[in-house]
């Protein structure tokens, strides 16, 4: 009873404000190219609106549109063949004849590439460029539209531009404040083969093809159609309608014209042929043009503001689940080109932090809806057809800081796309484990493409051959469902676990030297390690990032195990035995936490290692932990601090780790000063990070956001602490309303230097809540 009471005085005096402040991200100027265009999305379509005056350039995605087409198994006979012989070369410590074997047997065929669509163009007649004024463009996050404004001649020309995730269509709005004073020419184009032409419906249409191959952008430019009978690739439709209220809309050529309006409504929509992972796009695939035609009959009787009004509140229902006050430093009105790079100043922007973070948020619900592709290396960006890495899903890594935020901000039915993605992966994934580990269930590599493919890609064993992609997946999955616990989609994480379980009680091999049970052969996160005698290190047996991961998906198996009533499972029971037979994480002579199993002598160094996996076990697991296990979080702590990993502003995963690792470990001015260095060096002008050879990637921005959050609050280690790691930027006063914890549970708190003053929580059952340094156990409405 006295619990209650507590809950329940807590719940009416807190006064958190229940609706988001209005967070813009504004440009004085046109984009000059795509990293100051304005990214926007509804899971499948995606946008990159550029915002010039005169001539404006909407790059177009569609998260189907990639090059090749379904691939059959790779079968890895010669893998599987000297597999032992690689684990016999790396037991004896001869680890340059294991890679060199490795790399001549253990290696597949690289991805294909995600393609940009086109671009819609429109150039406004009459205007002189050197004769606009007042430019304006800005994208609202709240409405997730962009709208871009400038002066000419005295006339006030306004472009409103969405992507409605109900009606599945681009909506550009077109204004003159003079009357009849719009003339405009809209056109499409697309850097892959295609043709255009206005239909008999006066509708502009854009058909084109993918090419069969495209190599990622290491390896050139080179760009392969299929010339045969069969024509292979994916196909791809656009189809453009203009409506004026006044005025008239006619054909010219290959394009529209609009003549005399006011107002002009375009209305775009796009799809490809794909019709699964594993069916041929070109001889099994689906007609985009029908499609795309049929999406725009399905809005034709539709007006624009029924169309807005529709796109925003389906939105807002996921926007507007969190609501979060850092500070105000009076900030917000500014382009974000005022605030970024050598501008920024530690401390001086919280507004910024606030816009960054939704953002981020933003960008999850434009990039990945139910039914549509996981967000990818850019989320659902891209406009290179050799694009950064392929712009696949990096799975040792990058897709999973895509994610790990999805939970905590009211957005854990994201997900379900790259749930769905490693389903389909394991369908190749099963056949891979068999084939080429000669094992039961499935396993996954680094990299995942539209078609699915599980085996190492080409190039080099050091990143290839990570077999914990797949894992590592599964393993965020699962953590991510504790949010919501919804027990139709734990049964489908149940069974990728039972997989991937299978598969490692198959692989884990007894060290010879040691006695310990390690995967073998495997890598280090892209890390060469040095011997004292100079020798590399690239395939190696049981590093311990390895071990972290497969131990936690163990120990959530059993645990799924037991939320699903299945007492007594039996590869839960050998999974269990497993545990106690498995490498533990140790902390070596040096105080550093042993990154590789293998330092069991004298004769290693392992100081080259910068890019420190072992953080896995302070961010997706509680395995290291500073309640739980202090000394290796002390150790954890001093070894990022050693490395100053994030200090220098490295974007990507580089920045994620740290800042997130940071903020498990409690330090919140040394997870926000990554943030703050990221703000300096990697921050583009329309507030997507770079990062080295890329305009753009994403899991930067969705990681640090996932940072932002941990700083805030945590659910792990058996109970939800708030302010865990505040940064001393927003230690004054700041509020937070809808950030979720594990368990299904939702608070709202206050706070005034330092210290939470209000709180509730909205959920079933009891939780552990430590406030101010004090544990209560509370129950949820």
């Amino acid at each position: 009873m006295k619990q209650f009471v507590f809950f329940l005085f807590l719940s009416i005096c807190v006064s958190v404000s229940g609706a988001n402040q209005n967070y813009e991200i504004i440009h004085n100027t046109p984009s000059v190219d795509w990293r100051g265009a304005s990214p926007m999305g509804n899971g499948r379509l995606g946008l990159m609106v550029e915002g010039g005056a005169v001539d404006e350039v909407i790059h177009l995605n569609e998260d189907t549109l990639w090059s090749g087409e379904p691939v059959k198994h790779f079968d890895g006979v010669n893998c599987r063949e000297n597999l032992g012989k690689v684990r016999e070369l790396l037991f004896k410590g001869d680890h340059a004849g294991a890679t060199a074997l490795g790399q001549k047997t253990m290696l597949g065929e690289y991805n294909q590439c995600y393609l940009p669509m086109g671009q819609l163009k429109i150039h406004y007649e009459g205007i002189d460029k050197d004769d606009v004024k007042g430019y304006r463009r800005v994208l609202n996050l709240n409405r997730a539209v962009s709208t871009t404004e400038f002066v000419s001649d005295g006339v006030k020309y306004t472009r409103e531009v969405f992507v409605s995730h109900p009606d599945e269509v681009v909506i550009v709005r077109l204004r003159s404040s003079k009357r009849n004073g719009l003339n405009v020419r809209i056109d499409l184009d697309s850097l892959l083969e295609h043709w255009n032409e206005v239909n008999n419906a006066g509708m502009l249409v854009m058909r084109g093809r993918a090419p069969v191959h495209a190599d990622p952008h290491y390896l050139g430019k080179r760009v392969k159609y299929d010339d045969s009978k069969e024509k292979l690739g994916m196909r791809f439709a656009t189809v453009v309608k203009a409506g004026v209220l006044d005025g008239k809309v006619v054909r010219d050529g290959k394009g529209l014209r609009v003549v005399g309006a006011s107002e002009c409504v375009i209305r775009l929509a796009a799809r490809t042929s794909f019709n699964g992972f594993d069916k041929s796009p070109s001889q099994e695939g689906k007609d985009s043009l029908k499609l795309a035609v049929n999406d725009q009959a399905k809005v034709s009787g539709l007006g624009y503001d029924d169309l807005l009004a529709s796109h925003i509140k389906d939105y807002a229902e996921l926007y507007d689940r969190v609501v979060i006050e850092l500070g105000d430093a009076k900030k917000s009105g500014l382009a974000v080109s005022d605030r970024v790079g050598k501008k920024y100043v530690d401390g001086a922007d919280p507004d910024l932090d606030e816009l960054f973070y939704q953002f981020g948020r933003y960008l999850l619900i434009s990039s990945s809806r139910l039914g549509s592709q996981p967000a990818n290396l850019q989320g659902i960006w891209s406009y290179k057809i050799n694009p950064s890495w392929s712009s696949n899903w990096t799975i040792n890594c990058n897709t999973e800081f895509n994610y790990i935020g999805s939970g905590a901000s009211g957005l854990g039915e994201l997900n379900e796309p790259f749930l769905r993605m490693i389903e389909e992966g394991t369908v190749d994934g099963g056949k891979v484990a068999k084939s080429w580990y000669g094992s039961e269930g499935w396993v996954i590599h680094h990299n995942q493409d539209l078609w699915r493919s599980a085996m190492p890609v080409g190039g080099n064993v050091l990143w290839a051959t990570f077999p914990l992609g797949g894992t590592w997946c599964v393993v965020e999955l699962y953590d991510q469902w504790r949010f919501d616990g919804d027990l139709k989609n734990l049964k489908r994480i149940h069974r990728l676990q039972r997989g991937n379980v299978a598969f490692w009680l198959d692989q884990l091999v007894k060290h010879p030297t040691s006695g310990e049970f390690v995967s073998s052969p495997d890598v280090y996160f892209e890390n060469v390690g040095t011997k004292k005698s100079g020798e590399k290190v690239v395939l190696c047996s049981g590093p311990i990032s390895s071990t972290i991961l497969i131990r936690q998906l163990f120990v959530d198996y059993i645990a799924s195990c037991d939320k699903l009533g299945k007492v007594g499972d039996g590869l839960a029971v050998k999974a269990r035995e497993m545990l106690g037979k498995m490498a533990k994480i140790e902390i070596g002579k040096d105080g550093e936490i042993r990154q590789w199993h293998e330092n069991f002598d004298d004769d290693w160094r392992e100081g080259d290692a910068t890019q420190l996996l072992v953080m896995v076990g302070a961010i997706y697991s509680d395995q290291i932990h500073p309640r739980l296990t202090p000394e290796l979080a002390d150790s954890l702590l001093k070894m990022i601090e050693r490395r100053e990993l994030g200090m220098r502003g490295e974007g990507s995963w580089r920045a994620a780790f740290p800042a997130n690792t940071y903020a498990r470990l409690g330090r919140g001015d040394r997870s926000k000063a990554v943030i703050g260095a990221t703000y300096r060096k990697w921050v583009n002008p329309n507030l997507t990070t770079g990062f080295i050879q890329s305009d753009w990637q994403i899991d930067c921005n969705l990681g640090l956001m996932g940072a932002m959050q941990e700083c805030l609050i945590q659910s792990h280690g058996g109970e939800v602490v708030l302010l865990p790691a505040l940064p001393s930027e927003w230690s004054k006063s700041g509020h937070v309303k809808g950030m979720r914890a594990r368990g299904g549970f939702e608070f709202d708190f206050e706070w005034v230097d330092g210290r939470v003053t209000k709180w509730a929580v909205r959920g079933k059952g009891k939780v552990k809540v430590r406030v101010n340094g004090v544990v209560e156990e509370v129950m949820g409405d």
